[in-house]
Parts: C-alpha cells; structure tokens; sequence
C-alpha cells in the first residue's frame, strides 16, 4: 500500500482524490471516535477536532489515521498530510497524554520507530503535546500549520 500512497504523492497534483480515496484505517476502538469534525469525520478527541478542522479550513488534503506497516506493526498516525506544494506526505501526531509516564515511553518509541522508516520530526513529522495544565491550542496549530504548508 505504501508504493501506492508513493505514486499518488508523486503523481497527484490535487489533493482531493489522493484524501477521498478509499485507504487502510485504523478500526481498533472505533467507540472512541467521539468527537465530529468536518465532513463527518469523527476523532478521538478535541484536540484532533481542532487539527482537522484547521487543516479542512485551509484546504490541506489529509487522512484520519492512514494504517502505516513498519517493521511488520500497524502504526495509525493521526494525520497524513499531503503537501501538495512539495508533493511528499507529511505526518501530524498529537501526543495528548503527556502527564502519564507510560504514555511518553510509548511516544519515544513510536519516534525511535518512526525514525527507522524515515519519518522525521521536524522534516516530515510534525508532533503536538497536550499536558492537563496546557491544552493545545488553535493559535499553535494554525502556526505550525502556517510554518509547514503556507
């Protein structure tokens, strides 16, 4: 799946057929998805909401948990972006949980992984944190998105 994700990226010059095609989603614990977004996309939590409704309202194609295979797991990152200026896919995950320790050793690890198939952060991931005292906010997601796709 991930050579035709390869094509479409190298060969799409719009973003709409690439983010309306049908792709592999995560289905694990889909009684969570709570929160509706644009288009009756539903996510997991506010936070996602606010991500995917800013990405919707600045007309950036994505994909809601886009089953990636690495080293033989299924990994769902929140958001597969395609960068339609650069033609490459950008990954987006929101990390919600920071306050739990368990929860920041699986974010090190994800990164450690995401690492070996070349998924950067700062290059082509971009990664936002969410502790109970410092919510996300729309100002940071629509300045991270302006940094990376405007």
């Amino acid at each position: 799946m991930d050579l035709i994700n390869d094509y479409l990226v190298e060969n799409l010059l719009e973003g709409d057929p690439w983010m309306n095609a049908n792709y592999p989603k995560n289905t694990n614990y889909e009684e969570f998805l709570t929160h509706q977004t644009v288009n009756g996309l539903k996510v997991r939590s506010k936070s996602e909401s606010l991500i995917a409704i800013a990405l919707s309202e600045h007309g950036i194609p994505f994909r809601y948990e886009n089953l990636k295979t690495i080293n033989g797991v299924n990994f769902a990152p929140d958001f597969t972006i395609l960068d339609t200026k650069k033609q490459r896919l950008i990954y987006w995950e929101h990390f919600g949980l920071m306050d739990d320790e368990e929860y920041r050793k699986d974010f090190i690890n994800k990164l450690k992984t995401y690492h070996q198939e070349n998924i950067i952060l700062g290059d082509n991931l971009i990664a936002t944190f969410e502790y109970k005292d410092q919510p996300l906010s729309f100002e940071i997601v629509n300045r991270l998105i302006s940094q990376n796709f405007l």
